[in-house]
C-alpha cells in the first residue's frame, strides 16, 4: 500500500511540474470566430462591476510601466471573455499590434484606470491579433 501511495505522489509531482513548466495558458479556449465586439454604450454587460465603456478606458501596465491600452471589449454569449489591447510601439517586436488578451490574464488595479498584465514578451508575442 505504501508503494502505491508513493507512486501516486510521484505522478502528482510530475503533473504539477509539467503544468508549471508549460507556463500560463494564454489563449485558453478562445475561438476568435465566436467573439464579437461590444458597443461601448452597453450598460447591461459588465466585468467586475465595470461597464464596457469603463473597460475601454483602461491602460494596461506591466511592472508599473504602461504597455498599452484597451481598444475593444470582446464577448461570447454576452459574457466578457477578452480585451483587445493596443500594444505600445516601444515594445521591441511587439508594439503597434492589437492583440486579444483573455480577461483572466489581467488584474484590475483598484482605484485606478489600469489593469495589470503579467505576461512576458514571449507570451504576448503568442497572442492572436485582432483585425476589426
Amino acid at each position: 500500500m505504501n508503494e502505491h501511495r508513493a507512486a501516486l505522489r510521484a505522478i502528482k509531482g510530475l503533473m504539477v511540474s509539467a503544468l508549471l513548466a508549460a507556463g500560463p495558458a494564454v489563449a485558453q479556449d478562445i475561438d476568435l470566430a465566436e467573439l464579437r465586439e461590444l458597443d461601448d454604450d452597453r450598460t447591461d454587460i459588465t466585468y467586475e462591476g465595470m461597464s464596457v465603456h469603463d473597460l475601454e478606458e483602461l491602460d494596461i501596465v506591466r511592472e508599473g510601466q504602461r504597455i498599452g491600452e484597451v481598444e475593444d471589449v470582446l464577448a461570447r454569449n454576452d459574457e466578457v471573455v477578452a480585451l483587445v489591447v493596443d500594444l505600445e510601439g516601444n515594445l521591441p517586436g511587439l508594439g503597434d499590434r492589437d492583440v486579444v488578451v483573455p480577461i483572466g490574464e489581467i488584474e484590475l488595479v483598484e482605484g485606478r484606470r489600469q489593469a495589470e498584465l503579467s505576461l512576458t514578451d514571449e507570451e504576448l508575442a503568442k497572442l492572436p491579433d485582432w483585425n476589426d
